[in-house]
């Protein structure tokens, strides 16, 4: 159902831009990790690959609608340590076993300056054959330019198991070193409502949720291919998310850090 509602959702957006630009962009990134946190809560506290790849449609004017595939997967053998393997033995954790998959679509175009946009994202957990193993969210966002840096907000809206807010201030900061190594400096601060925090840290507290840092290092290796490396922490803001993930037990640490290397490719 979450797929057809996507599914409509980009078939409404291609409509309304009416005319495609051709040909289409199309966007694929591998990334292996030594875990993942998502919203600062660890989802497998193990090393993973995750991929994705997006078709970039753009309309003679400008605007442009993405459609795009994510999957996360378990490199290794161990489970139970973060929220997508927690007690559910070690099958869930088997290297290759896919941990989360995501199908999004996002419409956005230029105002002046800035970037505004709106999309679907539906997510799907295979491990978790219980109700909570797939939601969806509809997004909004706003990109700009401040002095040196370069701020966006992101708000999220669960529309079908948790009916909570979760939104995303961001500033991001391109450095160059080289013609070809260059990095983006990132610290962001998120809000949730109650009925986020309930469904996604098991405390229903409303308020600053977690705080976060990257620093991401790109190197055009040709023209078509870029490497990444990638070094990232994240903290837990609230005490009662603090209380709640201790008492899940090993894998829910309030304070995060992961590094990793990753491949680009457009074309």
């Amino acid at each position: 159902m979450k797929q057809k509602l996507a599914l409509l959702f980009a078939l409404a957006t291609l409509a309304a831009c009416q005319s495609i630009a051709a040909p289409p962009q199309v966007r694929a990134n591998a990334h292996a990790l030594s875990q993942y946190v998502f919203r600062g809560l660890p989802r497998h506290a193990h090393p993973v690959l995750q991929g994705d790849m997006t078709v970039i449609m753009r309309t003679p004017t400008g605007e442009a609608v993405e459609v795009g595939s994510w999957a996360s997967l378990a490199l290794t053998r161990a489970s139970g340590d973060g929220a997508l393997t927690e007690g559910l033995g070690d099958s869930s954790g088997q290297a290759g076993n896919v941990l989360e998959s995501r199908f999004r679509v996002i419409a956005h175009g230029d105002v002046g300056d800035t970037e505004i946009g709106i999309g679907l994202t539906t997510y799907d957990f295979p491990n978790l054959g219980v109700a909570g193993g797939s939601t969806a969210e509809v997004l909004a966002y706003w990109k700009g330019r401040a002095f040196w840096t370069r701020p966006s907000i992101s708000v999220y809206y669960d529309i079908d198991e948790v009916e909570g807010v979760y939104a995303d201030l961001r500033l991001d900061k391109d450095l160059r070193h080289t013609e070809r190594l260059t990095s983006t400096l990132s610290a962001r601060a998120a809000y949730t409502d109650e009925n986020h925090a309930e469904a996604l840290y098991g405390a229903a507290v409303d308020g600053l949720a977690d705080l976060g840092a990257s620093w991401v290092f790109a190197f055009a290796a040709s023209l078509r291919t870029t490497l990444t490396c990638t070094f990232a922490y994240s903290t837990l803001t609230n005490d009662d998310f603090v209380d709640a993930l201790a008492a899940r037990g090993t894998g829910f640490e309030s304070d995060n850090f992961w590094a990793g290397l990753g491949v680009s490719w457009g074309y």
